[in-house]
């Protein structure tokens, strides 16, 4: 660590405050097309602001060295999850000083196949944790380009990059802290814009391309999945923007990618298994919403339960509700004889449509967010590169208020110890929760109020 995290922590959360203010400011005016940027100044931008951050060693998170760790143990021969780290002798003199960095040597990688390539590919390249970074930077500026692809096919101003590209959230824990969160990210977008190509193409597109298009979704979805396991829970939105046949091309992309990936690393890599085990009945940080259940029923287990089952309601309830809505479309096309006819009747959708199954990624995601029992800042990467997509107040508060939960690191670091309390995770959903609220009444002051001079 380097610096006075007492004086450091507060002082990172005051600067991510004024910058998520400054962006939603600076969208607000590129909303009203008073100001605009060029892909070029946004990229610019963003790649000035992660350099500050990417020569600096990691201050607020350990796990890079447990990325290359594991990268290292791929490059010797070894399948990182055959044995944890503390049941290997090291090599060398820099594995010896890495290990001695790991958190929880005692357990097996609980990283997934992609992340593992990723690990492998940065230890290979530059054996280093600033080498590492630099390639999470540069996949990481790669997302910012398929955020800009996808909003140009929709039609959207491009500025809009901004809410990811000059986000705190990805700029301090991928350039800064070199977490793993983005290649999954990138992978997803990836997925997202080639799903795109097909459900939007035009009505003159090939079969064979369309069906390409809907297979490497599939395929990208599934490198996706295998960085961040959390990308499983999506799938069903994705499936219902497609139909019939285009479906078991999508499942067969991700299959394949599922299979290309894990096969090299079995039969060991059923063990992460067990840590995905320890990790899901064991850790908690920083949520809400787990330790009001856990105070009310004095049981970590049951409180799970209780949100495993109420996030799988939330899922099924916006998959539904998508479904319907795609049927409800295609129907409304059909009575109405509008050109759309044909694109629905082979399989693909509109513009409204996409945005609603963004829309439906999008809440899905802050659902994982607010009800998993473990909130770390750099999860919530998985919602910011969805911003300049399909955003709201609340997500926007919500990935600022998410840092004060490092106030625990000062605590960690000063006194060696790992003390939680319930005001810092209340705070964290106090502002999302009024943003939501004062949504509310703004729109049902604004409907009265029309409804009032309607009458008049």
């Amino acid at each position: 660590m380097q610096g006075d995290l007492r004086f450091t922590i507060p002082l990172l959360i005051g600067v991510t405050a004024c910058s998520a203010i400054a962006i939603s400011v600076a969208i607000y005016f590129v909303e009203k097309e008073d100001i605009s940027w060029s892909p070029f100044v946004i990229i610019a931008v963003a790649v000035t602001v992660r350099c500050f951050y990417l020569l600096r060693p990691p201050e607020l998170s350990d796990d890079i060295y447990r990325y290359l760790w594991d990268g290292f143990q791929i490059l010797q021969g070894n399948n990182p999850y055959a044995l944890a780290p503390s049941e290997i002798q090291p090599l060398n003199d820099m594995s010896s000083d890495l290990l001695k960095k790991l958190n929880h040597p005692e357990l097996v990688t609980i990283y997934p196949p992609t992340a593992q390539l990723i690990f492998m590919a940065g230890a290979f390249l530059t054996k280093s944790v600033i080498g590492l970074k630099m390639l999470l930077f540069f996949i990481d500026l790669g997302s910012c380009i398929v955020i800009m692809k996808i909003l140009s096919r929709m039609e959207m101003p491009v500025s809009r990059t901004v809410l990811y590209a000059w986000h705190p959230i990805p700029v301090i824990e991928i350039a800064s802290s070199g977490h793993i969160d983005g290649v999954g990210i990138f992978f997803f977008l990836l997925s997202i814009l080639f799903l795109q190509s097909a459900v939007q193409a035009p009505k003159n597109i090939s079969f064979r391309k369309e069906q390409g298009f809907i297979f490497f979704s599939g395929f990208l979805f599934g490198f996706a999945a295998l960085v961040k396991l959390y990308p499983f829970f999506l799938a069903p939105v994705f499936l219902v923007m497609v139909k019939g046949l285009k479906r078991i091309l999508f499942s067969m992309g991700l299959i394949l990618s599922i299979a290309i990936l894990t096969i090299p690393f079995t039969p060991d890599l059923y063990n992460i298994l067990n840590t995905l085990g320890i990790y899901l009945k064991n850790w908690e940080f920083s949520n809400f919403a787990f330790r009001t259940l856990r105070d009310v029923t004095s049981s970590g287990d049951v409180s799970r339960l209780i949100l495993a089952i109420s996030f799988l309601c939330i899922v099924l309830f916006l998959t539904m509700s998508l479904w319907k809505n795609r049927v409800n479309e295609y129907e409304s096309g059909c009575s109405s004889n509008t050109s759309e006819i044909e694109q629905f009747g082979n399989g693909l959708a509109s513009k409204n449509m996409f945005l609603r199954f963004l829309k439906g990624i999008y809440l899905i995601n802050f659902a994982i967010l607010l009800l998993s029992p473990t909130l770390y800042p750099w999860y919530v990467i998985s919602l910011v590169c969805l911003f300049p997509l399909i955003a709201g107040p609340a997500g926007i508060i919500f990935s600022w208020s998410v840092f004060l939960s490092y106030y625990i690191v000062i605590y960690y670091v000063y006194l060696g110890q790992w003390l939680e309390n319930t005001i810092i995770p209340a705070l964290i959903w106090c502002g999302p929760a009024l943003s939501v609220l004062m949504t509310m009444y703004l729109r049902y002051h604004y409907r009265h109020k029309r409804h009032v001079i309607v009458e008049k």
